[in-house]
């Protein structure tokens, strides 16, 4: 409708294709009012202004619902200090710079600092409209800071909302920018990479017999004090090993993308990690039964992948560390202990069922800050090792269920996006995983549980959009 209205006002300066639309542009100082561009080649498109500005950015375009805004995507370097962000995070615990934190938690910094910078002082100051899942987490981390209020440890509080907060907000910030669509496989072999060198690492100190601490459990070590929980290690390989299955099932390169997930398996069972074990196989039976392009040809690989990884396993795992995967073993520990500090939060939540004792105050109750009918193990009794368990302990029922509404959405959203672009599918998938392991963690604080939602509300750039110069 909009074309035949602008055809007499605008018409064709030699550019050399259609007149399909008109495109209100603007530079630094006026309105560029006539800039026509072809229905082929509306990606990327050089249009010559008619009011010759050096600086003409793309802000609406007219289609025939009306008038859409559109984003130019997030520049080179923020794009790139993400990614690096992404594929270090399974390192997150031993890359640490002295007493001042991780490597990764500046380099999140920096990130959002690009990115803010790439939005506002380059004139890309464009944004997108936070998705409904971004806008619960909004409310759950809302509630987290006012339950300083309530807290039964306003000091306890306050030393775990900086990180939340900090987490937020990055994560706010990453999935308010537009990104482009074909940077998304390029983040994917990032995260990839990086979990496929901490799985080899991993695997060579357990080889060498350097394991967590007195256990046959492997996990990331440099020095003796630097030691990374194989229960959130392993977790934080669930995003890569679907990634780089995901990939297995679209053909780009069979053996190397098995071997890739075989590799990151390995470390995964090796973590001793019964949740994320867990985890990994609901991800990669979703991903199995959800991804449209799985051939018949390649599940048969992929089982006998699985059958000679079983035997090598045997072969390498010691008998202590495969225990720990039976069933029998699960009910004589008790879940190594989680069962009495499950009791002991339902208890403590029995208390205070609507709002909670606050943001990150279980450790203060299970060290006696409350008193209950029950033990709790010295070793594990500081965390709540379930992050359902967790928000309602903490944030009551509105805590818990802003998180499982936050989930939800980002799941729903995923496999919408997924109908548009394959990589959300791994991302829903990996979701499921996360979600499984945290029935055995509390993850509430990891920066790989924020990255997943980062990716699950992350925006694209316009298809649309036009650079003008």
């Amino acid at each position: 409708m909009y074309q035949d209205h602008f055809a007499a006002k605008c018409p064709d300066q030699g550019l050399g294709f259609p007149l399909i639309s008109l495109i209100p542009c603007f530079s630094r100082v006026e309105r560029i009012k006539q800039c026509i561009i072809s229905e082929s080649d509306v990606q990327v498109k050089s249009c010559k202004p008619f009011y010759r500005r050096r600086w003409c950015k793309l802000a609406t375009i007219l289609v025939e619902q009306g008038k859409k805004e559109l984003s130019p995507p997030a520049g080179k370097i923020p794009e790139v200090l993400f990614f690096i962000w992404s594929a270090i995070l399974p390192f997150d615990n031993i890359l640490k710079i002295g007493d001042f934190g991780t490597v990764t938690k500046y380099l999140g910094l920096i990130v959002v600092m690009a990115v803010i910078a790439d939005r506002v002082v380059t004139g890309h100051g464009y944004i997108i409209k936070p998705s409904s899942g971004s806008i619960v987490w909004g409310f759950f981390a809302l509630l987290s800071v006012a339950s300083l209020v309530w807290s039964a440890s306003p000091g306890k509080s306050l030393n775990t909302l900086r990180t939340l907060v900090s987490l937020y907000g990055m994560y706010l910030v990453v999935s308010v920018t537009p990104w482009k669509e074909k940077s998304l496989d390029r983040l994917a072999s990032y995260i990839i990479a990086g979990g496929v060198a901490a799985a080899i690492v991993s695997i060579y100190f357990f080889i060498s017999g350097v394991t967590y601490l007195t256990t046959v459990r492997a996990s990331l070590v440099i020095g003796e004090q630097r030691l990374a929980d194989p229960n959130h290690f392993g977790t934080s390989l669930i995003l890569p090993f679907i990634f780089s299955l995901h990939r297995y099932f679209r053909g780009a390169h069979h053996a190397f993308n098995l071997a890739e997930s075989g590799v990151i398996l390995t470390a995964i069972v090796l973590t001793g990690s019964r949740g994320a074990v867990a985890g990994v196989i609901c991800a990669a039976f979703f991903l199995i039964w959800n991804d449209k392009r799985v051939k018949p040809i390649q599940l048969i690989f992929l089982a006998t992948a699985v059958m000679v990884f079983l035997l090598f396993l045997d072969h390498i795992a010691p008998e202590q560390l495969l225990m720990r995967y039976t069933f029998d073993s699960i009910l004589e520990s008790q879940g190594s202990g989680r069962f009495g500090i499950w009791y002991f939060a339902l208890e403590a939540f029995k208390k205070h069922p609507l709002i909670g004792w606050g943001y990150g105050t279980f450790s203060y109750l299970a060290s006696g800050g409350i008193s209950a009918n029950v033990t709790l193990p010295p070793s594990i009794g500081a965390s709540p090792h379930n992050i359902y368990i967790q928000a309602l302990t903490e944030l009551g029922v509105l805590g818990f269920s802003l998180l499982l509404v936050a989930l939800i959405l980002h799941f729903r959203r995923a496999l919408g996006l997924a109908k548009k672009n394959p990589f959300y599918i791994a991302v829903a998938a990996a979701l499921v995983g996360v979600a499984v392991s945290g029935f055995t963690l509390h993850i509430l604080g990891d920066k790989y549980f924020w990255l997943l939602q980062m990716l699950c509300a992350l925006s694209l750039a316009s298809p649309q959009y036009v650079y003008l110069e």
